[in-house]
């Protein structure tokens, strides 16, 4: 297995981030822009009595340029940095480069990735990795030298009632992850619902997000998923967003939460 429990539970993912013209708070759902967009996401996680220093965080900033009516190239890279009472450390994550299909309506509806092993870790210390891994479960790629990934995604939204101020969202990707110095290749999928509301200057979301390892076969439910709630507040016309995500599964529970902020340029 590409990820063994304890690795896959550690080491899954950061920050599943796409960008819109109009921001949503975990930037899940994408807007049309006419221009290049920008969106940084600031993110930091609490982790028990782990020792770490507050500054402890990971920063992800992800570029849309819009290549026609309906299709978009988008480009995403971060950092993660962290800190204990041994010294500090940085890591340089893998780049993720692809391109998103829109809708009539002007959101995503389908993207394709790929996230490329160039992750370097700099400093005192061998922890931000793990930190800015451990920050979101949801691609565990993001942050290890050794992984990279090749990513096709669903993100459909549909209103509920006779206005759009109340959706249900849906993303269901399926990822093939490789490790690039040997071993066994993985599939994997990752998965988010749940519901937006808008008024007329915010919008707020609730969705459970999970990841789930397809390729192996002596596995239960329980072993080959992992979940976590998130909950976010956005500015309907690009202006900065905030989000808490908490894990639900037990086996995260050294994880209290991720608190984060995003801001679209």
């Amino acid at each position: 297995m590409l990820l063994q429990r304890p690795a896959f539970l550690c080491l899954a993912g950061v920050l599943a981030l796409s960008v819109p013209g109009t921001a949503d708070a975990q930037l899940q759902r994408m807007r049309q822009a006419d221009e290049q967009t920008v969106a940084v996401e600031l993110a930091k996680p609490f982790i028990g009595s782990s020792g770490l220093s507050f500054y402890t965080s990971t920063l992800r900033a992800r570029a849309l340029i819009p290549t026609g009516e309906r299709t978009a190239f988008l480009a995403d890279w971060g950092i993660s940095i962290a800190g204990t009472d041994f010294g500090s450390d940085w890591t340089l994550g893998n780049p993720e480069v692809g391109i998103v299909l829109v809708n009539d309506e002007g959101e995503s509806s389908a993207f394709f990735s790929v996230v490329v092993p160039i992750a370097q870790e700099f400093g005192d210390d061998d922890v931000s990795a793990f930190t800015g891994t451990f920050t979101d479960f949801s691609w565990p790629e993001r942050f290890n030298e050794d992984l990279w990934s090749a990513n096709a995604g669903l993100t459909p939204s549909f209103p509920l009632g006779d206005s759009d101020v109340t959706r249900f969202n849906l993303q269901v990707v399926g990822s093939l992850l490789v490790p690039q110095n040997g071993g066994d290749s993985e599939l994997f999928s990752r998965y988010s619902f749940g519901l937006s509301q808008e008024t007329a200057t915010l919008r707020l979301r609730a969705d459970l997000e999970g990841l789930a390892v397809i390729s192996e076969g002596d596995l239960s439910l329980g072993e080959r998923t992992i979940h976590q709630l998130v909950v976010g507040i956005d500015g309907l016309e690009g202006g900065p967003g905030a989000f808490v995500r908490v894990p639900i599964d037990d086996d995260l529970q050294q994880l209290d939460a991720v608190v984060g902020v995003t801001f679209t340029f």
